[in-house]
């Protein structure tokens, strides 16, 4: 059986999507797997079962840190890093040592947004796109002598290195089975709205703010689950008039956020038409589906290309008025509809392969064949 370890850029406790049900529990039906996470508030070595736990001091020599340890990094088959470049240089530069493989798993791209936040600032951002083409250009370089590529999307893959020559599997965020949940009875009245993730200037929020400002003489309902409060409350203070009717949230775990949207009836996927929302399917709509709701997206043809208009999905493109005017008409969309949209549009997906079993298994081939 095969072994892997799994440096992941995630802190000890962290709740996320991907890692805790791909990695940590369908992987292993097929291999041996190890996580690493990390934390600021300790300054020794732990292990627990299948999962370890590096101070944050020590990330930047981790495989030399991991061996004063005692862990010989030479027992495993392949060693997996997320995010993390500078952890990957380091994997890199010890593989011949000890004969390991080398993966490298990139699930978004920070250096993406920090320079389309950049070039929304200023008009001429030459400086930024010079620096972000030689931050690339290392990128690429370290990636390509990697043994296993793992971006979200073959999208992502293309847009940010083209060309680029290194055995590419897509990882996209998918559905863990055993969070599916059954069916809705009934949906609200008035309509529940709900918004999960993160909020920042590039999302745009105002934008769907301004729609739900053009309804307001409709009844409806917004719960908004983000872990940047703080953020979300400075925009409120320009939309008084849908104070009232916003319900603020925070989730501690995936299972929190669960009951959160099943408690309401349509989930908002709504992007602004950037490359860096463009090229993968929003991880929020596998947990709106899996939770029993349907959801309204962006219309991107990579929205299109995996889920139907009007069977499988919403649609309508990113700008106040057709926001407006779809919300408007979902208000007025029966139960029958809605749960039918989101039964066909949670079948398409895991036909697709975006369920977590079935990705384990496929990635547990490709690991082999290394």
């Amino acid at each position: 059986m095969k072994s892997l370890l799994y440096i992941t850029d995630q802190q000890e406790y962290a709740d996320h999507g991907t890692i805790a049900p791909l990695f940590g529990r369908y992987l292993k039906e097929h291999m041996e797997v190890l996580l690493v996470y990390h934390t600021k508030y300790k300054d020794s070595f732990q292990c627990k079962g299948d999962e370890c736990i590096v101070p944050e001091s020590k990330l930047g020599t981790i495989m030399h840190y991991l061996q004063e340890e005692g862990m010989d990094p030479g027992r495993f088959d392949v060693i997996l890093v997320r995010n993390s470049f500078a952890i990957l240089r380091e994997v890199l530069s010890q593989q011949n040592r000890f004969g390991y493989k080398v993966g490298f798993r990139l699930s978004f791209a920070k250096s993406e947004t920090a320079y389309a936040a950049m070039m929304a600032k200023y008009d001429r951002a030459f400086f930024v796109r010079a620096a972000l083409q030689l931050k690339r250009w290392k990128e690429r370089r370290l990636i390509e002598r990697c043994d296993l590529f793992l971006p979200s999307s073959v999208l992502m893959a293309a847009a940010m290195y083209p060309g680029l020559r290194v055995s590419t599997v897509p990882l996209p965020a998918g559905i863990d089975p055993q969070r599916i949940k059954a069916p809705k009875p009934s949906f609200s009245k008035p309509r529940r709205f709900i918004y999960v993730g993160s909020l920042d200037p590039l999302r745009r929020f105002e934008t769907i703010l301004d729609a739900f400002t053009d309804i307001v003489d409709r009844e409806w309902t917004l719960d908004i689950s983000t872990f940047n409060p703080t953020y979300l409350h400075g925009i409120l203070e320009r939309y008084s008039a849908l104070v009232p009717r916003i319900n603020i949230l925070q989730a501690a775990d995936l299972g929190r956020l669960t009951e959160q949207i099943r408690a309401c009836d349509i989930g908002l996927a709504l992007m602004p038409a950037l490359p860096i929302f463009a090229t993968t399917l929003p991880a929020k709509v596998m947990d709106y589906y899996a939770a029993g709701v349907p959801v309204l997206l962006s219309d991107t043809a990579k929205n299109r290309d995996r889920l139907n208009d009007a069977e499988e999905a919403f649609f309508c493109a990113f700008e106040r008025r057709a926001i407006a005017a779809k919300l408007e008409a979902l208000l007025l969309t029966d139960d029958e509809t809605l749960g039918l949209i989101r039964e066909k549009g949670l079948h398409r997906l895991i036909n697709a392969g975006r369920s977590y079993d079935h990705m384990a298994r496929q990635l547990s081939l490709r690991i082999a064949s290394l």
